[in-house]
């Protein structure tokens, strides 16, 4: 696979867990364009409800950028890394951008459809004191 160098397009980098807001507003300061989605969920903690904002990919987020003029170096302080193979970042179609956002609500989060369950589908407890025990509906 060649990669073309000379335009900018969309590139996946990867910043450390839970400083991905730090990494993505230091490039974006840096004149890089940046683009980290998120989702708000709501979770009930000791009786009382409580709203968390996450990124929607954990470690996550784009970069839209020249890889001819700027390229992706590692930085102490954004302690980001561009993903891609041994010749270099690879890009990120720009359908699989247009697609992400486009489920970006008006307030700013992207909003996940949570499937139901049917009958005969195979589920998992992922918490409370039943966490890992698996069965069927």
């Amino acid at each position: 696979m060649s990669i073309c160098w000379s335009e900018e397009k969309w590139y996946a980098v990867q910043a450390k867990q839970f400083g991905e807001n730090f990494a993505a507003g230091y490039l974006t300061r840096l004149g890089i364009r940046t683009f980290l989605p998120q989702t708000r969920e709501e979770h009930n903690v000791c009786g009382t409800d409580r709203v968390f904002v996450k990124p929607l990919f954990s470690g996550y987020f784009f970069t839209f950028f020249d890889l001819r003029s700027r390229m992706m170096r590692c930085d102490t302080r954004a302690s980001v890394t561009g993903l891609g193979n041994g010749l270099g970042p690879l890009p990120v179609p720009e359908e699989i951008i247009e697609g992400i956002r486009s489920r970006v609500q008006a307030d700013g989060f992207v909003k996940l459809e949570r499937a139901e369950p049917r009958c005969g589908d195979k589920v998992a407890l992922t918490r409370g004191c039943l966490a890992g025990w698996m069965g069927s509906r």
